[in-house]
């Protein structure tokens, strides 16, 4: 019976080492659209946390650029609508950045940019917040040396 049993247990237990390593040999966790281009493109975000958009980037060493270009705004909550653009390194906020407009133009086109230097190959995500309104288009452009992510839950 204690053979057995011993058996058992050495074969549950290696179940769960196996499972406990697996789990911390996945990479940085995807949050939102991953960019890989320099390209410029369109999207939207708004006053509401659900709103927010989120982008999770490769970056070489080298300078990273972000510009964030406001366009137009629906549903004013406050005097100023605006674009708040945050660059995270894992938890760790590395820039902040905001460009705002008054409420009396439904369009603009004030910009924000944040430019850091990447010493080592790393991932970084931005996160864009829309304070004073509930829809706030934007275009975002990307600069420096982006590398190609093959995501699926994790990086």
């Amino acid at each position: 019976m204690r053979p057995l049993f011993l058996v058992l247990a050495l074969i549950v237990g290696a179940l769960f080492t196996t499972q406990a390593s697996e789990a911390q040999s996945h990479g940085p966790l995807l949050m939102g659209r991953v960019i890989d281009t320099t390209h410029p493109f369109h999207d939207a975000t708004g006053n509401c946390s659900c709103n927010w958009q989120w982008y999770t980037i490769g970056v070489r060493p080298g300078t990273l650029r972000i510009v964030a270009t406001l366009h137009s705004y629906a549903g004013k909550m406050a005097p100023t609508w605006a674009i708040r653009v945050v660059l995270l390194q894992g938890k760790h906020q590395v820039k902040v950045g905001q460009a705002a407009c008054l409420a009396t133009h439904t369009s603009c086109n004030q910009s924000v940019t944040l430019t850091t230097r990447v010493s080592r190959s790393t991932i970084y995500y931005v996160e864009v917040e829309g304070p004073g309104a509930s829809q706030i288009s934007y275009t975002m452009r990307f600069a420096g040396a982006l590398f190609q992510l093959h995501c699926g839950r994790y990086c």
